[in-house]
């Protein structure tokens, strides 16, 4: 994978973390309100289509999803970028959260996530040159 591709990668991934903190500071998760409509779906679906210790087990991964996807993420980002990168995510989330209480400390959080992030790439994918 180029460089240039995991640079935006991880950036994207920071600014995601702003929209989660931003979420989080409203009080309103995304991801249970949408699990929750699609488990009450699935279950009855599941229900109706398969017999009852195979129902619980698919709820049961379905329910456990976020938490996966969570998990994969954060070995996927940590492998493009290492610490630095899992930080420069965690200053995005502080970005989003702290945007609508302080403005300058959401921004400051924003500014080092966003050079963290480029950083974490271009020091473990690029080559040193000396020009």
């Amino acid at each position: 994978m180029g460089a240039k591709k995991d640079t935006r990668i991880v950036e994207s991934i920071v600014l995601l973390g702003v929209v989660n903190g931003f979420l989080y500071s409203l009080k309103f998760n995304p991801v249970n309100a949408f699990m929750s409509e699609v488990a009450s779906g699935v279950s009855s679906l599941i229900r109706d289509l398969s017999p009852s210790s195979l129902a619980g087990i698919l709820l049961l991964l379905l329910q456990l999803l976020p938490a996966i996807l969570l998990i994969i993420s954060v070995i996927y980002v940590f492998r493009l970028g290492g610490a630095t990168a899992i930080t420069a995510v965690g200053f995005g989330f502080g970005c989003g959260y702290f945007i609508l209480s302080s403005l300058i400390i959401g921004l400051i959080c924003l500014a080092i996530g966003l050079i963290l992030g480029l950083y974490s790439v271009k020091s473990q994918k690029l080559p040193l040159r000396k020009r």
